[in-house]
């Protein structure tokens, strides 16, 4: 088993979430450090006691072991920051689901053995990631001591793994993004026409949790498309009208209306490609088509 102190970069909702359960699980956590010594006092205060709220640049003489928690866009310098602090010869892992091992290239030319640990789970605090971070999926890349380190993590965690190379991770995490944080501005998007036709926010959303539900369970255990019902799938093209004008009739309240018709129109020509490798009539996918592109003015 891969040894030595910890520490987490990082005071955010993963670092902390993180740190807690392996500090919980016996690791030797010793530190967290962020871009302010607050968030990082606050952050070491969550993940337990014994853990010290730290500079980059005392992490060298405290860590042998780190795991690196930031945004995707800081960890390029955040990296360069380590490295100009004196890091070598450490292991390294970074949880960013777009970025690969290229990203720590700088700590690898000092020695350092490197990976990429992404939790496929989405983390909206650090207190429910103490629950979702538990045996959720892992997706690494990387190879080595890190690779090692990051296998023994996901086994503590009770998580699967998942192995990709560093050129796939942009696509996977694209399509991560899709299917978790898109799927929430559907949802609004969804609630926010409900609110329109007169629906509380709380009365729509227990209206409709099921339907949600039941279809994001249908897509995940049927063949390709098979889960699309509803008026594209039917070829129903005066329904789609109806729900155009509809929409339509609402665009001069707020571009956030506007946007929905878009999203509507979009996901519906992509409805239009599954409903067709499903046995829907060439026509009626060539009538629904022309209907969701032309805009209403």
């Amino acid at each position: 088993m891969t040894k030595g102190p910890i520490g987490i970069v990082g005071a955010g909702r993963v670092g902390q979430a993180l740190g807690r359960l392996l500090h919980d699980a016996g690791l030797p956590v010793v530190a967290i450090a962020s871009r302010t010594k607050a968030h990082a006092s606050a952050a070491a205060a969550f993940v337990g006691a014994g853990v010290h709220p730290l500079d980059y640049a005392d992490l060298p003489r405290s860590c042998c072991r780190l795991i690196i928690a930031v945004p995707d866009d800081a960890l390029p310098a955040v990296a360069c920051l380590l490295r100009e602090s004196g890091w070598k010869d450490g292991i390294v892992i970074h949880t960013s689901g777009v970025n690969g091992t290229d990203v720590l290239n700088g700590l690898q030319a000092e020695g350092s053995s490197c990976a990429a640990l992404h939790p496929l789970q989405t983390v909206p605090s650090p207190e429910n990631g103490l629950k979702g971070l538990i045996g959720c999926q892992y997706v690494l890349t990387g190879d080595g001591e890190a690779a090692e380190w990051a296998r023994e993590i996901v086994v503590i965690l009770g998580g699967t793994l998942l192995e990709l190379p560093n050129e796939a991770r942009a696509l996977y995490h694209a399509a991560a993004v899709l299917l978790c944080n898109d799927f929430v501005v559907l949802a609004e998007a969804g609630l926010r026409l409900l609110e329109e036709a007169g629906l509380s926010r709380e009365v729509a959303a227990r209206a409709f949790i099921a339907l949600a539900d039941q279809s994001v369970k249908n897509v995940f255990s049927m063949p390709r498309g098979a889960a699309l019902t509803g008026p594209v799938a039917r070829g129903d093209t005066g329904t789609i009208r109806k729900h155009l004008v509809a929409i339509g009739s609402r665009n001069g309240r707020s571009g956030e209306i506007r946007e929905i018709e878009t999203i509507y129109r979009v996901l519906g020509r992509l409805a239009i490609r599954l409903a067709r490798e499903r046995g829907l009539e060439e026509s009626r996918g060539r009538e629904l088509s022309d209907l969701l592109e032309k805009r209403r003015r």
